[in-house]
């Protein structure tokens, strides 16, 4: 138990530290340090999406975590969660966040938390790989439950139990394959609204994947924004890598 009586769930396990990197990056480790041995440099710009193995990922924003995430991405001027509720209230409606329960997946520190808040969400659900960076969601005192969940498969809740899950700067460790947008739904009630983010040079890749849930009617495109740069001050990012915001209503 932290904090407010929060409790992290640990369903997977694993040992999230630098030492004791996943033998496919430490493999792979001399070559990232010729770039830059940062978790941080390693998890954004073009090189984050050769990293797709769940413990590579968890362990190295675990690292991040513990050292200099939330000062990292508020020196990059990040503004994702703040774009992202504000065009979500513009499509849907100024009330869409007002006493729901909110799923945020892909949480990491808790960052969307203040705007979730500020936007009236009664109860939120935090879920991430990392065990470190979840406690410090949990720290927060917004979440009522932070679990550590693989975000590639089933992420262990029952059916509908969210009015609106957001998905916000993940699914770049994702493949169109894994179970991520599905779980989304599934996990959304009917009529609720599935958010997510999605970088603009991996648009392409997903399309097929996105649209195989419309053709088969589990949701439906509410609208989609237009590319905006949300870390601004870092080289990686600037106007070569934006961000879109994907809005979906569940239907089934």
């Amino acid at each position: 138990h932290f904090g407010s009586g929060l409790q992290v769930q640990r369903d997977l396990s694993c040992n999230m530290c630098m030492r004791r990197l996943p033998s496919a990056l430490r493999l792979r480790w001399p070559l990232v340090q010729q770039r830059s041995s940062s978790p941080s440099s390693i998890l954004t710009g073009k090189i984050s999406c050769g990293i797709k193995e769940a413990n590579e990922v968890g362990a190295l924003y675990t690292k991040w975590g513990s050292d200099t995430y939330d000062d990292d991405v508020h020196k990059w001027g990040y503004q994702l969660p703040d774009l992202a509720v504000k065009y979500a209230k513009s499509l849907i409606g100024e009330k869409v966040f007002k006493d729901s329960r909110l799923l945020d997946a892909g949480a990491g520190t808790g960052l969307l938390g203040n705007c979730l808040k500020d936007a009236g969400v009664e109860e939120a659900t935090a879920i991430d790989i990392s065990p470190e960076m979840l406690s410090k969601a949990m720290r927060s005192g917004f979440y009522s439950c932070c679990k550590v969940v693989d975000l590639k498969k089933s992420f262990g809740f029952k059916d509908n139990e969210f009015d609106i899950s957001l998905c916000l700067g993940t699914l770049t460790y994702m493949e169109p394959a894994d179970a991520t947008l599905a779980e989304l739904c599934r996990v959304t009630k009917v009529g609720g609204h599935v958010v997510f983010s999605m970088r603009t040079d991996l648009c392409e890749k997903w399309e097929g994947a996105i649209q195989s849930l419309a053709d088969k009617n589990i949701w439906f495109h509410v609208g989609t924004s237009e590319g905006f740069d949300y870390l601004p001050a870092n080289p990686e990012y600037g106007q070569n890598i934006l961000v879109k915001v994907y809005i979906y209503k569940v239907l089934q």
